[in-house]
């Protein structure tokens, strides 16, 4: 299970559009992480089918495992509920993970389950992880942020933890990733990623996981942190990128994995979008992001800003062509006013479609030049040249 690139998604309508539209080529080198969003009781009473339906938690997970089924049987995922609180359970009390686990697997879906290390302490939800009755198939990932890496300060301390869930898993480390995720990088500095991935790699190189990832996301969650000027553009710096380019060139023999939010922020979000939203396409070129920034989706010319954003996009010498990816030709279509302007459900698709494209090129093009040096094919953590 070596992919080439980890995204992590949402399991939200226009991301899995986007993803759904990523053509079977390129979903070969994915294995995305998808999170489930949380169910607020502010969603459910402002809903009516989930605030008329007796279960309303178990509709809207079987909703969200059928929309994954549905999604190519080729495409591996990883399924993380970190926007639960770690005991959540469904309306007959089992547990979350329990639960959508199930749904998956009645659907045909081989399960790959995220183990959560902030969520370890948590009894019922320890249980409910080492209790999953996956396939011989199935892959976990071990995903560490927020405390994770703040724990690694504290070496002993870390890897006696690292020890307790690869006890309670049981489950070969050839079978196990880990992810380092950064979450938000808007304020971090690559070299301060750098750090911090290279003592998690010495930490956990005796283990000899299947591979590491990195994740982050440069993506600010408000249009104005991206571009301060109403209809206007900008370039942001992927700094999540720039990071794994310095440690891959750096360790090339660890294989390191590039993992970032696709076009979204690292936050977690809920609720219901916001009416003054402004409109806004997330253009991925290399090393940066292509931000054309409208107005208020309540001003001016209200969403049909999006014929004018996306012929921005086309003339603004970054444009890859209708045919690179399904995001591409959408630009097109709106630019040239063969298809309505959508909403901005309807731009996460088309900016993730891109994304998914640009950055699984760019990443097998800098894999490609790392690889012609002999023996520096990818390796297990911890592996050494003649292992």
């Amino acid at each position: 299970m070596y992919p080439t690139y980890m995204p992590v998604l949402q399991a939200k309508k226009g991301e899995l559009d986007g993803l759904a539209n990523t053509p079977g080529n390129t979903l070969r080198h994915i294995f995305p992480v998808i999170e489930i969003p949380s169910l607020s009781a502010d969603y459910i009473s402002k809903t009516k089918k989930y605030r008329e339906h007796p279960a309303p938690l178990t509709l809207y997970l079987n909703e969200r495992a059928k929309s994954l089924s549905g999604l190519s049987s080729s495409l591996r995922f990883f399924f993380d509920i970190r926007a639960w609180s770690p005991d959540a359970s469904v309306e007959s009390g089992e547990h979350i993970v329990s639960y959508f686990s199930r749904s998956l697997t009645d659907l045909g879906v081989t399960v790959n389950p995220v183990v959560n290390y902030g969520h370890w302490d948590d009894p019922e939800y320890r249980t409910a992880i080492t209790s999953l009755p996956t396939a011989l198939t199935s892959n976990f990932l071990i995903r560490l942020s927020g405390e994770a890496i703040e724990d690694l300060d504290d070496p002993g301390y870390f890897c006696s933890r690292i020890e307790e869930i690869l006890s309670s898993l049981q489950v070969d480390a050839s079978r196990i990733a880990v992810q380092v995720d950064f979450e938000d990088v808007t304020s971090t500095s690559p070299a301060d990623i750098q750090v911090v991935v290279e003592t998690a790699a010495n930490l956990l190189a005796p283990h000899r996981f299947a591979f590491m990832a990195l994740a982050g996301s440069s993506m600010p969650v408000y249009a104005n942190d991206m571009v301060p000027q109403e209809n206007s553009i900008a370039l942001l710096l992927r700094r999540e990128f720039n990071a794994w380019k310095a440690l891959r060139s750096a360790y090339p023999q660890l294989g390191l994995v590039f993992g970032d939010y696709g076009v979204s922020s690292g936050g977690l979000s809920e609720g219901f979008p916001n009416p003054h939203a402004n409109g806004k396409i997330r253009y991925t070129i290399t090393d940066q992001y292509l931000i054309a920034r409208g107005q208020s989706r309540l001003k001016g010319d209200k969403s049909a800003q999006f014929h004018r954003l996306s012929a921005i996009i086309m003339g603004s010498g970054y444009y890859m062509g209708p045919n690179f990816s399904w995001g591409d030709q959408r630009i097109m279509e709106c630019a040239t006013i063969q298809r309505g302007p959508g909403t901005l459900q309807t731009w996460v698709s088309h900016d993730t479609s891109h994304h998914l494209a640009f950055v699984t090129e760019e990443l097998l093009e800098f894999n490609r030049t790392l690889t012609r040096q002999p023996g520096l094919a990818p390796q297990p953590i911890g592996a050494s040249n003649d292992s």
